[in-house]
């Protein structure tokens, strides 16, 4: 997703395809890809903590939404909290 932003349309649906086809792994890996990227964070989140929700993972999907929910830290907040 980082090296073809553009792409992230197809991998999404590629990920939906998987989980129709009964490659729940496959969707779930193609996924968590999508959401680790930046660039397609937010959009593949929401696809994630869904799949999570239809695949019975209530917990994991709570911690997705989170995860995509929190304000973004500065970086200046950053630099404090390591001291």
């Amino acid at each position: 997703a980082r090296a073809h932003p553009e792409a992230v349309g197809a991998r999404l649906q590629l990920a939906l395809a998987a989980e129709r086809l009964g490659s729940a792994k496959e969707a779930e890996q193609e996924l968590r890809k999508l959401f680790e990227a930046p660039a397609s964070r937010q959009l593949a989140g929401r696809r994630l903590a869904e799949f999570y929700e239809r695949t019975g993972r209530a917990a994991q999907a709570a911690k997705v939404r989170a995860a995509i929910e929190a304000p973004p830290r500065k970086l200046r907040e950053l630099k404090h909290s390591g001291r």
